[in-house]
């Protein structure tokens, strides 16, 4: 029993030293206000990512709208470096397709295309309209308004077809297709 009661007061006397030279070392010693630890674009489209596999989560839709909010208000000249790229917004499109409400998706899309390319200059790629195709075909018809709704999918889908034909700069996958 003494000799385990010895042994139990040697290990945290060596712990305690353990920590006390790990407290007392230069290194640990720094300003914390010198590291540079403000969120970049990689932060945000990593969280809006997260929000878009995130399905049936009812808040995803307004939580990526105030990120977007939040980026662009502090996007000026304060934080250069967290302007809206594509990927931030091809993963902001997912947001709306695995968005549980099934109300104004295309409004949504129509929104956020518009933001993108008027508002922040973000050029849309291949991988966009196939964001937004796929997010068009997961509007499902609702009881009250079921040919409208498709209607009106279908109708913004050739839209964006002829976009896309019409753009030098973009080629269909084998996705789009």
């Amino acid at each position: 029993s003494s000799s385990t009661t010895t042994t139990t007061t040697t290990t945290t006397t060596t712990l305690d030293q353990q920590t006390e030279q790990y407290t007392n070392n230069d290194y640990l010693d720094f300003d914390v206000d010198l590291i540079d630890c403000r969120p970049n674009i990689l932060c945000y489209a990593s969280v809006m990512e997260a929000w878009a596999n995130s399905t049936n989560s009812p808040h995803s839709l307004g939580r990526a709208k105030s990120l977007l909010e939040r980026m662009t208000s502090s996007s000026s000249s304060s934080m250069p470096f967290v302007k809206p790229n594509v990927i931030f917004f091809n993963s902001f499109i997912k947001v709306v397709q695995s968005c549980p409400s099934e109300e104004d998706k295309i409004a949504e899309i129509q929104h956020i295309l518009h933001t993108m390319k008027t508002i922040h200059g973000v050029a849309p790629n291949i991988r966009t309209y196939n964001a937004i195709f796929s997010a068009i075909s997961s509007i499902k018809p609702s009881a009250s308004h079921e040919d409208v709704k498709i209607q009106e999918a279908l109708e913004y889908a050739i839209k964006l077809l002829h976009e896309i034909r019409n753009d030098p700069d973009i080629v269909f996958d084998s996705y789009t297709y």
